[in-house]
């Protein structure tokens, strides 16, 4: 091995192998030197520089490693961490065609040592070690040192450390995190640990929910809860328990890059992302879920990874930044000619993964299993799942979403290797490809993502086109089984409320705009899609008609506000109860099961029918902003019962017309049933109203304030602000207003600290708040 060694000015240099004395350099700043090794392990090298005055000294070691040892796995031995006992540990590394293996960390003073030199499999496709001595429970930092130059961590690790993101995790999230080995390595950090203290499952009872009723709610705990952890969204069960949700749909939650994330940039598929706190809080919250009767569906990510990712960095061409021809995962460019990398298909994500790659193939099965074994997940979500083909489609969109045997068959393939571990997992894609395709993928067990947010919002907005809500019935689609996953809302769409608050339809008569009117759409909305046979899906807070938009905060992945605050909001909570009335009903009664309905859907005039053994239902619905009269061609004559209202009606002419009012809706059954909890509320929320309702929040306030106001009929009014001598400081607005709710902000600016009165006034009511700026 060549040396050079330099000196701040001209001296004795003296070199030592080993602390022998190799040979001394005289009056002089610098030399090279060739050192020879006799035998292998590692060779210590000092040089010691003497002026005649003073001494100055450093080291360095480098390493002769011997022979690669062959060795077939021991028994049992998976990829990843294998623990073995209390105090000893296996690792298993997939390298095929490097050279050699270091494992380096805390048990070598992450020192590169003969004692961690890795054996190889005589396929050549993996490296592994055993670790003895270990202290048990006691967490060891490690890493793989490949071909002497690449440092990884482990692809299996289950939990990873990262120097430039772990400091900015509260230890209220996550308590007691062991710190990165700042000045030791570089790069991401996994972990390893003996004797784990096992999580005690106290699910043993909970029965999965019907596949064709699952009532899905979609979230990213980020944007859902402010303490953004596990622990926390424990305590906030009984919120989506009491809207009548039975599955919950967990944005991904494994590592992926950087903090502030929607989790579809992964790095390590097995370890829980600490942003949100540790392993088993995500585990306790599980089967929390469990023991309230609510199942767990995992968001996961395998069309890609992300450049952090160990996967792409064993295997990758620096200089073209994307993953290099021999890499056993994932696929390298597809059309050089092109700027950047280009994965298989369009709208290509990180790098992509090739799923016809026995490799791939072992890593997900593994992956999958991990989940459902160790953290009792009910299912998932596969983001992308169009992209897990070979097929190459480039740029052509249209291409892409053609039938696909190979795709097909991968996916089967990967259905049938989590089935042989738990039969009873919900399997969940968002495919979006030719009909004929996810009809074959239906037919084999798979649920599918039904996109009808662009119709739905349609129909709330007030106009015909594109309102046709059809495609969220799996028999529309002619398929055998209720697999359509349909949703309003989700993640990736703009939200129903921005869009009907914003952009909606109005006339001088009607307006779908202020925020009454607009939850009211909602309502109906939601009429047409939670009642409809076969599994649905809601995104977070929809229930409550949360009305930021998608982009808010500089693009759809920025954090959005997380607004609890709604629940102060009458109107807000009418929506939520309203949602829940129609998640408990579809799930009691099995007429919202029944592969015997009919839906005229295709216009602003809306008509369903439900029909089994105990049951009819007719729903009936109101989009125009013009009245209209509707028929409602009930399944017989006799009586029929609204169920929001209570309210009763013989029918003798089943073809008899009814009048609706905009925005109206109403759901017959041929049975009464139970009233619902709608906090006193029937059709139309504002027709319980006998006043002027005012108030605001927050209060006291710095800053800004919401001041929401309500008025029970059309006219002019006034709201303004007075001092305590009743002298008027602001004038907010005055007006003719059309009934219904409005929402102003109000700054705190030219207002001093102190009490102030907030008062809203008609043609025949007055009513006045006490509000307070308080900075």
């Amino acid at each position: 091995m060549q040396s050079v060694f330099v000196a701040s000015s001209t001296c004795d240099i003296s070199l030592y192998q080993n602390d022998n004395l190799v040979q001394t350099f005289s009056n002089t700043d610098s030399i090279s030197y060739t050192f020879i090794a006799s035998q292998y392990g590692k060779q210590w090298i000092k040089a010691i520089a003497d002026d005649g005055f003073s001494q100055s000294a450093d080291s360095f070691y480098f390493m002769v490693r011997p022979p690669v040892t062959i060795a077939t796995l021991p028994t049992g031995a998976n990829d990843g961490i294998n623990y073995v006992s209390d105090s000893t540990a296996t690792l298993v590394l997939v390298a095929p065609n490097k050279q050699f293996v270091y494992a380096i960390g805390d048990f070598s003073n992450w020192e590169v040592d003969d004692s961690t030199y890795l054996n190889q499999t005589p396929d050549g496709t993996r490296w592994w070690i055993t670790l003895y001595h270990l202290i048990p429970q006691q967490e060891y930092r490690y890493q793989y040192l490949v071909d002497g130059l690449l440092k990884i961590a482990d692809p299996y690790a289950d939990k990873v450390l990262d120097a430039n993101n772990d400091s900015y995790i509260s230890s209220t999230v996550y308590p007691s995190l062991i710190s990165y080995p700042t000045n030791l390595t570089t790069g991401i950090v996994s972990v390893l640990q003996t004797d784990q203290t096992s999580y005690t499952w106290n699910d043993a009872g909970f029965v999965k929910p019907p596949e064709d009723n699952l009532v899905i709610y979609e979230l990213l705990i980020r944007d859902f809860i402010g303490a953004h952890s596990y622990q926390v969204m424990q305590d906030t069960l009984n919120y989506l328990k009491n809207l009548g949700v039975n599955t919950i749909e967990l944005m991904p939650i494994n590592e992926f890059e950087g903090n502030l994330s929607w989790g579809y940039n992964p790095s390590f598929h097995f370890a829980v992302d600490k942003y949100y706190g540790p392993k088993d809080e995500l585990k306790a919250f599980i089967d929390l879920c469990h023991q309230n009767g609510i199942a767990v569906v995992l968001d996961v990510v395998y069309n890609h990874a992300f450049s952090q990712s160990p996967l792409c960095q064993l295997y990758w061409d620096s200089g073209n930044f994307w993953p290099a021809a021999d890499n056993p995962w994932l696929n390298t460019d597809c059309d050089a000619g092109t700027a950047g990398y280009q994965g298989k298909h369009p709208f290509g994500v990180g790098y992509d993964f090739n799923h016809e790659s026995l490799f791939t193939q072992k890593f997900m099965d593994d992956n999958l299993k991990y989940w459902v074994t160790e953290f009792h997940a009910d299912g998932f979500r596969f983001d992308l799942s169009k992209g897990f083909t070979q097929t190459y489609s480039g740029n052509n969109v249209g291409q892409w979403g053609q039938y696909d045997q190979s795709r097909i068959d991968l996916l089967q393939r990967m259905a049938n290797e989590i089935w042989d571990t738990n039969a009873a997992t919900f399997l969940i894609l968002e495919h979006f490809a030719d009909n004929s395709e996810e009809k074959v993928l239906a037919d084999f067990g798979f649920l599918l993502w039904g996109n009808l947010a662009y119709a739905y919002d349609q129909c709330a907005m007030g106009y015909a086109s594109g309102a046709d809500i059809s495609w969220i019935s799996y028999i529309a689609r002619n398929w055998n089984y209720a697999r359509v996953v349909g949703y309003m809302e989700s993640h990736d769409e703009e939200r129903m409320m921005y869009k009907t608050i914003t952009f909606g339809n109005y006339n001088t008569s009607y307006d779908v705009r202020p925020l009454d009117s607009a939850l009211q759409r909602v309502k109906l909305a939601s009429c047409f899609f939670i009642p409809i046979p076969g599994p649905k899906m809601i995104w977070q807070f929809g229930e409550l008609g949360y009305d930021y938009s998608l982009t808010y905060g500089g693009g759809n992945t920025a954090p959005k506000p997380i607004r609890w605050d709604y629940l102060n909001y009458n109107p807000r909570v009418w929506l939520y109860k309203h949602y829940a009335a129609l998640n408990k009903l579809k799930q009691q009664y099995t007429v919202f099961r029944t592969t015997n309905f009919q839906m005229n859907v295709g216009s602003l005039y809306k008509s369903v029918r439900l029909t089994d053994a105990f049951m009819k239902v007719c729903i009936l619905g109101n989009f125009d902003i013009v009245s209209a009269n509707v028929t409602p061609y009930f399944q017989n004559t006799g009586w029929w019962y609204e169920y929001f209202t209570g309210d009763s009606q013989y029918v003798s002419n089943t073809s008899a017309t009814i009048n609706f009012q905009p925005g109206e809706y109403r759901l017959y059954t041929s049975e009464k049933l139970p009233p619902p909890d709608l906090g006193n509320v029937g059709i139309s929320d504002a027709e319980n109203e006998a006043a002027l309702q005012l108030f605001n929040y927050p209060n006291p306030f710095s800053g800004q304030t919401t001041i929401d106001f309500y008025l029970p009929e059309s006219g002019n009014a006034t709201l303004e602000i007075f001092d305590l001598f009743g002298k008027q400081v602001k004038l907010i607005a005055e007006k003719v207003f059309a009934p219904g709710w409005y929402t102003v902000n109000l700054s705190s600016d030219n207002l001093a600290d102190g009490i102030y009165f907030c008062s809203l006034s008609s043609e025949k009511f007055r009513r006045t708040i006490q509000i307070e700026v308080l900075r």
